[in-house]
């Protein structure tokens, strides 16, 4: 029995992936695909636009078999603790036998090359790297300037590779594999049609960002009709969940988090606080703050990152601790079909137990795994108390939910 792994984030599940799901499958030779998946939040810095059993049904529906969660702390990470968090999970449940992604680059090779000399970093890159962040370039940008000066005249080398949405994730990926020395075999299937960033409408394949842009809910609707049922059952009732939701509760965070200090929240440099605290009395919203935070040196992206850590209380010292101990230590399954339970008994769970939320005190000894699965839960109530709030419809909790059977 082979299996496929796919991290995703299906930011809403679009017909992209199911097409990615199948090409994993028929390209590897896999029986099973094993998901892990974004939760409530994902790497983007935004609340994700359909809650994660919403986005799991949809998936098991269309080719998955078994869905598992990346926990928050790595979800909304850089795309560095993003690849560590999943590409460790499926490293450790021990029946991963390749890792396949999407990319824009076509050529495996090109991928590995970069990859390899991330994973190593030698010291000309780090020189070159420090300088153009001295220059005042994003990490992304002086990144994928000193890949290029260090490649010299090698002509596989071009920003490209490296600043595509894709390509960062997909080397990332690598760079993970590589340096866990993993046997798991990696496989691209560059994007058709669609691009990460496309918001045309010309095609089947539109991508998951060209839906988050629509504005008319009957359009929207419309549109999700033709991927799943699934969304015609929870639109407007757990669905759509934007950023200006968390509008009120992002601003009563900043308020009383600049009264003690934001340094201590994951990936908040000096800059960034000052910035923050010098723009606080402009704050309108979660969109329009990050939007005047932006600049040369810090992406949307970046600081929407930031902002979420701060709103849902992810500390740096909790990222950097995951990340030393080689965490998370623990699985949690959203779903699965009656083929995908095949895999449950064949999981490595001496290496990485398999928890549910009632009783997970008992099964994570250690206080880091704790605290990482209590700051999930913590996020997963604001989530759906601000989705009952704005639909006027009553959901259930994390301990009340279902495990998700097909």
């Amino acid at each position: 029995m082979k299996t496929v792994g796919l991290i995703t984030e299906y930011n809403p599940f679009h017909k992209g992936h199911e097409y990615h799901i199948k090409e994993a499958k028929r390209q590897t030779g896999a029986d099973l695909a094993v998901i892990v998946m974004s939760g409530n939040y994902v790497q983007r810095g935004m609340p994700a636009f359909l809650d994660k059993y919403s986005r799991t049904e949809i998936a098991l529906k269309h080719g998955a078999d078994l869905v598992i969660e990346l926990p928050l702390i790595f979800a909304v990470g850089s795309a560095e603790i993003f690849a560590q968090g999943a590409v460790s999970i499926l490293d450790r449940i021990g029946v991963t036998d390749f890792l396949c992604f999407g990319t824009e680059e076509t050529e495996m090779e090109k991928l590995l090359k970069t990859a390899q000399i991330l994973a190593s970093e030698p010291e000309k890159f780090q020189d070159t790297l420090k300088e153009n962040l001295k220059k005042g370039l994003s990490f992304p940008a002086a990144r994928a300037r000193a890949l290029c000066i260090f490649a010299g005249s090698d002509k596989d080398f071009t920003e490209d590779i490296i600043n595509q949405p894709n390509n960062i994730l997909a080397v990332e990926y690598l760079k993970t594999l590589i340096r866990r020395n993993s046997n798991i075999i990696p496989l691209c299937i560059p994007r058709i049609h669609s691009g990460y960033h496309d918001s045309s409408f010309e095609h089947r394949f539109f991508s998951a960002s060209a839906l988050r842009s629509l504005e008319n809910p009957d359009i929207l609707l419309s549109a999700l009709k033709e991927i799943d049922s699934v969304y015609t059952k929870q639109f407007h009732i757990s669905c759509p969940v934007q950023t200006e939701d968390f509008d009120t509760i992002l601003g009563q965070r900043l308020l009383s988090a600049c009264a003690s200090g934001l340094i201590i929240f994951s990936d908040i440099s000096n800059d960034i606080e000052n910035a923050i605290r010098k723009n606080l009395f402009y704050y309108t919203g979660f969109h329009d703050f990050a939007m005047l935070l932006k600049n040369k040196s810090l992406t949307y992206t970046r600081i929407c990152r930031c902002l979420l850590h701060i709103m849902l209380n992810i500390r740096a010292d909790i990222v950097r601790n995951a990340l030393i101990q080689d965490l998370p230590g623990y699985i949690r399954i959203l779903g699965f079909t009656k083929k995908g339970s095949e895999l449950l008994s064949h999981i490595r769970s001496d290496i990485i137990p398999l928890i549910r939320t009632a009783g997970y005190q008992k099964v994570l000894t250690n206080p880091v795994d704790r605290e990482i699965f209590e700051i999930n839960l913590h996020a997963d109530e604001l989530y759906r108390m601000t989705v009952m709030t704005k639909f006027k419809q009553n959901l259930p909790n994390e301990f009340n939910k279902k495990l998700l059977v097909l």
